[in-house]
């Protein structure tokens, strides 16, 4: 059926709901509490899990975009000190990365296993790297001179460090043929 119905001014007097009948009154009360346990487009609060089914999409996008400058999209994890945050500047400004703000820093797994953690609770916040790095033939650079054994020294550090042979003046030297007495 398409378009409207016209009841004559008749009213729906049972509906049925599985294989009962129910009333009007029922059917209202029904819906009434259904309307409570939706969430709203704007300023509600969901308790209990948020689960996405993929269905038949190849992609499924929770998130914000469209923003324009001065809009920004944060998604708390827990509490606002511990959040992705992303916000649109104005040029001529140059676009600030997404931030990802925590308190005891970040872990990144594979396979439940230790590839790096940027921050820890500890006084220097340290970048913990667990894995080879692979440079890909590029520089590290801005390294400083080491001040513990187990530190990287740059080729600077290691040249200026290399002992100075002097040597006393021997006097002449031939190259390549007999030795003169």
């Amino acid at each position: 059926m398409s378009g409207d119905l016209d009841m004559g001014g008749q009213l729906v007097s049972t509906i049925y709901v599985g294989d009962e009948a129910t009333s009007w009154t029922q059917t209202v009360g029904l819906t009434q509490d259904a309307v409570g346990l939706r969430v709203l487009k704007a300023g509600d609060t969901m308790s209990g899990d948020l689960r996405m089914s993929i269905g038949s999409d190849t992609v499924r996008s929770l998130g914000c975009d469209g923003l324009t400058v001065g809009r920004g999209f944060s998604l708390p994890l827990g509490n606002l000190q511990n959040q992705l945050q992303f916000a649109v500047v104005a040029p001529p400004q140059n676009q600030t990365p997404v931030t990802m703000q925590t308190t005891d820093g970040f872990l990144v797994q594979i396979n439940n296993e230790l590839v790096c953690q940027l921050g820890d609770t500890g006084p220097d916040n340290q970048v913990i790297i667990h894995r080879i790095i692979a440079m890909n033939n590029n520089w590290i650079k801005f390294l400083r001179d080491p001040a513990e054994p187990q530190d990287a020294a740059t080729k600077n550090y290691e040249d200026s460090r290399k002992p100075e042979h002097l040597l006393s003046d021997p006097g002449p030297v031939r190259i390549g043929g007999p030795a003169r007495g």
